[in-house]
């Protein structure tokens, strides 16, 4: 199912016991437990029951040149995003892509008449 953030904003805003649904995250969550990375599943996890607003950056030892990006927003994540460092003489680029959770859909509701 896909919810609207700010519906679910809004629902926090009007009752600070409110649950977000279990399924929120679950795009995010099992993507990062399929690779392994089960610490960043349960940080976001965490920061769901929590509802936090806070970012988490998770690099891995073996390569150390990637880190994969999680911004959190009322323990909602809206999207990952999964770096790589090129470098070229005496530049580096931290190349990024954005994936959307397709969980959660950020458009602002339309104003009711």
């Amino acid at each position: 199912m896909k919810y609207n953030f700010f519906d679910q904003l809004e629902k926090l805003k009007a009752d600070p016991n409110h649950q977000l649904p279990a399924d929120i995250n679950k795009p995010m969550i099992e993507w990062l437990e399929k690779i392994g990375c089960g610490l960043g599943a349960d940080l976001i996890a965490d920061a769901q029951v929590k509802v936090r607003y806070e970012g988490i950056e998770l690099v891995h030892d073996d390569n150390p040149n990637a880190k994969i990006a999680v911004q959190i927003d009322a323990g909602m994540v809206g999207e990952r995003r999964e770096y790589e460092i090129k470098r070229k003489g005496k530049w580096t680029a931290f190349v990024y892509r954005t994936i959307k959770n397709p969980n959660l859909n950020k458009q602002r509701p339309r104003e009711k008449k």
